[in-house]
């Protein structure tokens, strides 16, 4: 009896035997065969989300990389497949019609998957490859930097992520150690005329030169859609790569937010964790009332003419108060009521500041 096919499947939706069974009927002899005697296997990601309007969209990514080690997930394939589905019901799914909305995109995926040439599959398969510790660059450590691998996001789009990720976190984790991972894609429904754009993020530990990271173990989902009708057919492909970026970008933003420890962000980091790269730990960030006051604090201690506040620029200086040309005119404030530019809003009743 042949050997069974190598699954990796970090969503888990479905079983390692039923997507074995899948597989053995959906794929050639000759990607079999090759997955028989290599140790390469077929990477499945499976989503399934519902708009706020009740529109339910499932997902399917497939591609070919090298089979994780125990307790490891596997690189990120360098080539995918991948398809989308809308669901012909309104509202939330139950069970029976996640699992059809979410197989009929993975049959839709592995329709053209099974369709492409073996060499094709391959293409940049050494990317996904492990063969023990990878060549580590040797850098220098820096608290600004942050590395950010991303799949289907434009170059601007990677600009916004990376200027996204707050200092606190490019200090707190070393970029020698840990990686963003960003995967977007983009899928097009002609008959009702919409698109539909979907973003994941989340972290693992920094990839050996020139291999794809390990798809993290926690991860955070965005969806959008689109009216193709409203951008008009000769912007639609700008429509959707803009799409692709800002939900990359609010994807990367909602994982930021949450705890960077192992409750949050670093949520299974274990099974994304490389060889000779150390680990990284649990990080506690500080009470984000506390932080701004103490900011504030410091703002005020250093006030002066021409110091830019929530309200406006400060004109004059007369401790404790200080005069402040505002939207309503010149007013004389507290220095222990303003707030640095762009931290409060700036509102007044009647003429009276409302702290």
């Amino acid at each position: 009896m042949p050997s069974k096919l190598r699954i990796e499947r970090p969503s888990k939706y479905f079983s390692e035997a039923t997507l074995q069974d899948f597989f053995e009927e959906q794929l050639p002899d000759e990607v079999k065969s090759h997955l028989r005697s290599a140790n390469d296997a077929i990477w499945v990601l499976t989503m399934s989300t519902s708009l706020p309007k009740g529109s339910n969209y499932c997902f399917a990514i497939i591609g070919l990389t090298e089979a994780a080690p125990a307790g490891r997930s596997a690189r990120v394939p360098a080539v995918t497949y991948s398809s989308a589905t809308l669901s012909d019901t309104v509202g939330a799914l139950n069970d029976e019609q996640r699992n059809s909305c979410i197989s009929q995109a993975l049959k839709s995926a592995a329709s053209t998957f099974a369709k492409v040439p073996l060499a094709e599959l391959l293409e940049g398969i050494e990317k996904t490859r492990d063969q023990g510790p990878g060549k580590v660059k040797s850098e220098p450590a820096d608290p600004t930097m942050v590395r950010v691998f991303s799949s289907m996001v434009s170059e601007a789009g990677k600009n916004r992520v990376f200027e996204a990720i707050p200092s606190e976190f490019r200090a707190a984790f070393d970029y020698r150690k840990l990686q963003w991972v960003v995967l977007a894609r983009s899928y097009t429904f002609d008959q009702q005329q919409v698109a539909v754009c979907v973003a994941l993020a989340g972290v693992a530990a920094n990839a050996p030169k020139e291999r794809n990271p390990r798809f993290p173990g926690a991860w955070w989902i965005v969806t959008r859609e689109i009216s193709l009708a409203e951008s008009g057919e000769e912007n639609a492909e700008r429509v959707q790569i803009d799409c692709r970026d800002d939900l990359a970008l609010n994807a990367v933003k909602n994982a930021v937010a949450t705890s960077w420890d192992d409750k949050g962000l670093l949520e299974d980091y274990s099974s994304a964790l490389e060889t000779g790269v150390p680990r990284v730990s649990n990080y506690k960030r500080p009470d984000p009332a506390i932080a701004a006051a103490r900011e504030a604090t410091k703002f005020r201690s250093s006030l002066a003419v021409g110091s830019d506040t929530h309200c406006g620029l400060v004109i004059e200086v007369r401790r404790p108060i200080a005069k402040v040309q505002s939207m309503i005119g010149e007013v004389w404030l507290k220095v222990d009521q303003l707030y640095p530019k762009g931290t409060r809003d700036c509102r007044f009743v009647n003429g009276t500041y409302q702290d």
